[in-house]
């Protein structure tokens, strides 16, 4: 059989199966062939990154695999769980999930934590929050900007955007330099 045919059975299986695991083996299968991620994504109908999910899965643990397939977890479990970095991280997740019967939103604050080594707590930098701090800096440096505030659950960030060239932008930098470091 060439690749192409390969290619395309593998395909009509992944299609054809239920089976979450026996999907995330047949992919694996295409991209040991050297088929690109978008490829597989594209033929499939789905977003790249969703195939790279269902790839992590062939690292789960067995223990984990048997979870699912005894109904103690769900595919979203298993998903959440494939984006720790290795075995003894994914079963002691895992195990904490099955002790206190877990969510999956609950699951991945869980992974969160576990990745990134920060809890969700406290509250958002509101909208409102954001335009103020962008009044307030036109004002400090006599000029229109731009300020964007980027916040996820594990960092924030400030994004001040001030078109213009090297001769107008730079003094503005100083001022907003000045600015924050007189305070």
């Amino acid at each position: 059989m060439d690749h192409l045919a390969q290619f395309a059975d593998t395909l009509d299986r992944i299609r054809k199966s239920n089976d979450i695991f026996e999907k995330a083996k047949l992919i694996k299968y295409l991209k040991d062939l050297d088929v690109k991620l978008s490829h597989i994504a594209k033929a499939l109908g789905m977003k790249p990154s969703y195939v790279a999910h269902y790839l992590r899965l062939n690292k789960l643990p067995d223990i984990i695999v048997d979870g699912y397939y005894s109904k103690l977890v769900s595919s979203t479990h298993l998903f959440i769980l494939s984006r720790l970095k290795n075995d003894a991280q994914m079963i002691k997740v895992y195990d904490t999930v099955l002790s206190e019967s877990l969510t999956a939103l609950q699951t991945e604050e869980l992974v969160r934590e576990e990745l990134y080594q920060t809890k969700t707590e406290g509250e958002r930098y509101l909208p409102e929050e954001a335009a103020r701090l962008e009044r307030f800096l036109e004002r400090a440096i006599d000029e229109k900007l731009r300020l964007k505030v980027i916040q996820t659950r594990i960092r924030a960030k400030f994004i001040i955007e001030v078109k213009g060239s090297l001769a107008r932008t730079t003094p503005l930098l100083r001022k907003l330099q000045k600015l924050l470091s007189d305070k």
